[in-house]
């Protein structure tokens, strides 16, 4: 059964863009229609959505809102900002409501929530309900902080109809005349004015079940058990958790915001809810560094400027110009392929890989998927290069991390058996032996180069070598036939030169070839450039003399050349 199209909004900066993200990836692996709408609350998180241009991903700008909303924009001036993004909580599914005609129902969700199973249940509990609500559920010793409202704003639903518009309208009205971080009378931030709703919208409906909303304030009401993989709170599936005021330190900790108590009486509750949403949130900040430059760590806007974490200022950019030699000696600061967090890196991907669908094995972005149909291209390639035989390709991944090409190419070219080798670093290559039994990995250079291949990728991987030119004829000298060269930063109308990349918490010195170079290169070792894509990659390199282009290459052997011919 095909699920309905359900409509999302929530909003954020750059700092919490990785939390969005990961929301927004939990709520499509049951519903890949579900369409959001994020309110961006500076232009660097525009920039990077911009980017990374999901199809059901809708960004606008706060000026857009603010343009539609005068009275929204005077709040401003007397709001901390904490307290102006309380305040546009109404502001902004109305906007929505108005300008997408198409919405029945906008469901607003914080940013820091994350689905264990389908949000349909909670949908089906609301049914036809103009207005839908949660309840805090507050357990006995946590009563008294019912006084800053008894529902919370994690999940408010409104219907595009008369009550859910009027219900939208007076909230608007409310938390453009008061909404300030602090506890006056019957007024608690954007929060405590849901506590009149029940009595105010007769076709508003209180979510009951239990696994909805769940967080630190509420779990001390039932137990949390697992059955068959599946996560239960008291006899209810665990829908959606709340990770109130999670926090990632200075020195990389993260402060969960759960007393000792609750560990103790709840031992599922780190092990099952925050050490794998942590992890999802550490692999897809080091995603978006690696493709977009460094981000900004989270630093808590609810505290006062003296009580602020204070952030080591990040460039704009994750590149920075170099010069036209490779540095002797490369930055000492710099790990390279080699810093150790990279392979733990590299462990969680791949598990995160194995829990999607296989539908989704070309991944859900325009990006991702630009980036895996290529090798499969590349597969075809070398297959057809072949004329007919029965045998396994023979593939050479070159830099190939713990070999989820290979996973991916086995899922969308079922019908070519391939055998797969990947040369890396030590520590990935103990990892991919570790979690990828049928790949062989291959940590020494000569050893990787000393066989022949159908097929021999590199993909992001020759611009690091110092060498670039000595690792691209002994690749060309490797393959049988077909060569990808995937991924690669090149210029046009100017020589190489060197930069310097940022990501994964290190960094990286590489080349920015010049794109004839590189044709040239691989044409003296006997392959001519059959296809050139344009990869979907980009940077901004700090300072250099002219930006990069990424393309992917596919080269086809045209002759055969002496192993020791220059």
């Amino acid at each position: 059964m095909v699920p309905p199209v359900r409509y999302y909004c929530s909003y954020f900066d750059h700092r919490y863009l990785p939390r969005g993200l990961v929301l927004m990836e939990s709520i499509w692996a049951y519903n890949p229609a579900a369409r959001f709408f994020v309110l961006c609350f500076d232009e660097e998180c525009k920039r990077l959505l911009d980017r990374i241009a999901h199809p059901n991903i809708t960004a606008i700008p706060l000026a857009e809102l603010e343009a539609a909303d005068p009275e929204l924009l005077a709040a401003k001036a007397n709001r901390s900002l904490v307290e102006y993004y309380f305040t546009c909580t109404p502001s902004w599914p109305s906007y929505l409501l108005d300008r997408f005609p198409e919405i029945d129902l906008i469901t607003y969700l914080d940013a820091d929530l994350w689905f264990f199973a389908d949000p349909e249940t909670v949908h089906e509990e609301i049914g036809d309900a103009s207005v839908a609500i949660i309840p805090h559920r507050f357990s006995s010793e946590r009563r008294h902080l019912a006084k800053f409202g008894l529902f919370n704003v994690g999940w408010v639903s409104w219907r595009n109809d008369e009550e859910g518009r009027r219900c939208l309208a007076d909230y608007r009205t409310d938390c453009i005349a008061w909404c300030y971080d602090r506890l006056e009378g019957a007024r608690f931030a954007d929060q405590k004015y849901l506590d009149s709703w029940p009595t105010k919208y007769p076709r508003l409906h209180v979510v009951e079940h239990i696994g909805a909303n769940l967080a630190g304030w509420n779990i001390n009401n039932h137990s949390l058990s697992m059955v068959d993989g599946i996560l239960f709170f008291g006899d209810k599936r665990v829908v959606f958790y709340h990770y109130h005021a999670l926090r990632e330190t200075p020195d990389g900790r993260w402060n969960l915001n759960i007393d000792n108590e609750l560990v103790r009486r709840h031992p599922l509750l780190v092990e099952a809810i925050y050490r794998p949403y942590v992890e999802r949130l550490k692999a897809k900040g080091a995603e978006l560094e690696e493709r977009y430059g460094p981000i900004q760590k989270y630093t808590d806007i609810r505290y006062t400027r003296e009580q602020e974490v204070k952030v080591k200022p990040v460039p704009t950019s994750g590149w920075v110009y170099v010069g036209a030699e490779w540095p002797a000696p490369v930055d000492p600061q710099s790990g390279g392929w080699s810093f150790k967090d990279i392979a733990d890196i590299r462990r969680k991907q791949i598990a995160d890989f194995r829990k999607r669908p296989p539908v989704f094995a070309a991944g859900d972005t325009i990006l991702e998927q630009a980036n895996t149909l290529i090798p499969a291209i590349a597969l075809h390639h070398a297959q057809a290069r072949r004329h007919g035989a029965v045998d396994p390709v023979s593939v050479l991944d070159w830099g190939g991390a713990i070999g989820l090409t290979a996973e991916v190419l086995r899922l969308l070219v079922p019908a070519v058996p391939l055998t797969y080798t990947v040369k890396e670093v030590d520590d990935i290559c103990r990892i991919g032996a570790e979690l990828m039994p049928g790949i062989a990995f291959i940590n020494d250079q000569d050893k990787a180069l000393a066989a022949r291949y159908d097929l021999v990728i590199a993909s992001g991987a020759l611009h690091y070598s110092k060498d670039w030119m000595g690792l691209a004829a002994g690749l060309a000298d490797a393959s049988r036939n077909t060569l990808l060269i995937a991924r690669q930063p090149t210029v046009r109308d100017m020589p190489s030169y060197v930069a310097r990349q940022y990501a994964y918490g290190t960094a990286f010195t590489c080349w920015i070839l010049n794109e004839r170079e590189v044709v040239e290169t691989f044409r003296r070792r006997g392959f001519e450039v059959v296809q050139r894509f344009l990869s979907g990659d980009a940077c901004q390199i700090e300072g250099a003399p002219k930006q990069p282009t990424f393309h992917s290459y596919l080269l086809e052997r045209v002759r055969d050349v002496p192993v020791d011919q220059p």
